[in-house]
């Protein structure tokens, strides 16, 4: 082998090994940038599924844009090192990883959002069905909400259909909106029927209250009391077409000044002392029933006692200046001597 030879078989083994470390480089570059590109596909198909579960705009734009990214890293890539194209590529997949972050982030923002829209819209759902059923109850005593029931409602549905559409912010606003509205309505419906429950149980003590001291104000011959009296009624008359109309708690007012014009009215009779007059007529009648009583009659023996202890019991309270508890237990005498007086009969009669 000649001298020329040799020397170049040395150049080219040289210039081997001075080129191979390049060539391996190249080969992990390229490895190194494939491995990039495949994890940003990954990334990608995870954030492909979050945003197409929801109805974000943003997130779709944002995931499109991840798309075109990565696309272009990858046309790139295939060129080949050339160029800056894997620079470029590594560029552009790192900037698609970013939106698809984005789009992942918003499409849970969205679901969020979803989640949190949908919570408010069946709340006022419940809240606004609980008005109807209320309201259906009585029928038509409802009518003056009745304008303020079919706005909610038009407001709910339109509230869902923004929610349908995706678009959740005015669907959240409308949504507090109708449970505001909701809650006003349900106050409403409720304070009418306590306020109905009230004036029903208050009309029948007013009712029951007259009843009771009626026997002594006949019997009273203050004129005072009797303007009283007459005043009370026409107020009373009053209260019930107030509560006709189903405006209960102006009828509840009325209903309260009526059973007080009654007091006063007792109080100007107490000057005549029509009480004692209602007690000594009662133990005049007591002792009348009590000869007609046969002897060995149990019966009727217990009833006149109770007659006598609640004529003790109504001269009690009067002396202790408590009229209404007096009035009371001369009316449960009265009942008993009623009942005494029927017993003698049915047994006459046998």
């Amino acid at each position: 082998m000649n001298m020329k030879i040799l020397k170049k078989m040395i150049l080219v083994s040289l210039l081997a090994l001075l080129v191979l470390p390049n060539v391996v480089q190249s080969q992990n570059v390229t490895e190194q940038l494939r491995m990039r590109l495949e994890q940003t596909d990954n990334i990608i198909e995870r954030a492909r599924e979050a945003v197409f579960a929801t109805n974000s705009p943003h997130a779709k734009v944002a995931y499109e844009q991840a798309v075109e990214l990565q696309r272009r890293a990858w046309q790139l890539f295939m060129r080949g090192s050339g160029n800056n194209n894997y620079l470029t590529a590594n560029s552009l997949t790192l900037k698609a990883r970013q939106k698809a972050a984005d789009a992942l982030k918003a499409a849970r923002t969205t679901a969020q959002s979803e989640s949190t829209v949908l919570q408010r819209l069946e709340r006022a759902e419940n809240i606004l069905d609980r008005v109807r059923q209320l309201a259906g109850n009585d029928g038509n005593n409802y009518q003056n909400l009745v304008d303020i029931y079919t706005s909610t409602r038009h407001n709910l549905d339109l509230a869902w259909e923004f929610y349908r559409s995706g678009q959740y912010k005015p669907a959240y606003k409308l949504a507090n909106q109708v449970i505001n509205a909701s809650e006003k309505l349900l106050k409403r419906v409720n304070q009418y029927i306590q306020s109905k429950g009230n004036y029903e149980r208050r009309m029948e003590a007013v009712r029951d209250y007259y009843e009771m001291v009626e026997g002594v104000l006949s019997e009273c011959n203050s004129e005072k009391a009797h303007r009283l009296i007459e005043q009370a009624k026409g107020i009373f008359q009053k209260a019930e077409s107030l509560a006709s109309e189903q405006h209960y708690i102006a009828a509840l007012t009325n209903l309260q000044t009526a059973k007080s014009m009654v007091r006063k009215a007792m109080k100007e009779c107490r000057g005549i002392k029509p009480l004692e007059q209602r007690y000594e007529k009662l133990l005049a009648k007591a002792e009348r029933l009590s000869d007609k009583i046969p002897s060995g009659d149990d019966m009727g023996q217990r009833l006149l006692t109770q007659v006598y202890d609640q004529l003790r019991l109504a001269k009690d309270k009067y002396e202790q200046n408590k009229p209404d508890a007096a009035v009371a237990a001369l009316k449960a005498a009265q009942l008993t001597l009623e009942r005494l007086e029927t017993h003698i009969r049915s047994n006459s009669g046998r």
